[in-house]
């Protein structure tokens, strides 16, 4: 008995062929002409170049951005030194303002003038003469004691070792 069921029963022309499989290298027909895959491989050659170019861009800006941050590490070294630079002309304005030894300006301590002015007061009465002595700055007056020089005040004994 034979089964009329179409299920059941496979067509003749099932099996694949050579004539039923497109070649992979085939161009698919074109209804306009183009040749499609002509166009694809002209893209793809472009993008590789681009890609190429890309990468040579980048190069070119990594370079120029390590030059760029050894500039503004330069910079900022330089706005550094100068920070210090005027921080340490202000202390030395304000001791001499104050009346105290430059030797001792590098002490003073504060952000702005008046605070290194209130410092520089603070230290001006620390090392001052004692007793009103009329011996000036700058002269290291003192007795000797067991071969060693003795002085009156802390600012005498300072001068002194800034003159020798």
């Amino acid at each position: 008995m034979e089964h009329e069921n179409p299920t059941e029963t496979a067509p003749e022309n099932d099996t694949p062929t050579d004539a039923n499989i497109p070649a992979a290298d085939a161009t698919p027909p074109a209804q306009d002409g183009t040749d499609w895959k002509a166009e694809a491989r002209k893209w793809e050659a472009r993008a590789k170049e681009n890609g190429k170019a890309a990468e040579q861009l980048k190069a070119i800006e990594d370079a120029k951005k390590s030059e760029l941050e050894k500039a503004n590490e330069r910079a900022t070294q330089a706005e550094a030194k100068a920070a210090q630079l005027e921080a340490k002309q202000l202390r030395t304005e304000v001791a001499a303002e104050a009346g105290i030894p430059a030797a001792l300006a590098a002490r003073l301590t504060g952000a702005t003038r008046e605070e290194l002015l209130a410092d520089a007061k603070a230290l001006a009465e620390l090392v001052k003469p004692s007793g009103g002595s009329s011996v000036p700055m700058g002269t290291a007056q003192g007795s000797t004691r067991n071969g060693k020089q003795v002085f009156g005040s802390l600012s005498e004994a300072v001068n002194a070792f800034y003159q020798n």
